[in-house]
């Protein structure tokens, strides 16, 4: 579900096309069903949580 919300981020320019970029990238690595997949998922979920903290950071709560 998130990949069309970002694709609508994307065209709506809610979202520069260079993180859409990056995410479809991290997203395609964590598409696939084995071992190297699943510890993909867990560092993709940790990077997300790491620019939600930093976007945070820069422009205040919420």
């Amino acid at each position: 579900m998130i990949r069309p919300k970002l694709a609508y981020a994307k065209v709506k320019r809610l979202v520069p096309a260079q993180f859409f970029n990056l995410m479809d990238v991290c997203m395609k690595k964590v598409d696939k069903d084995n071992e190297e997949s699943k510890k993909n998922y867990m560092r993709f979920v940790q990077f997300l949580e790491e620019i939600v903290a930093y976007h945070k950071y820069l422009h205040g709560g919420n």
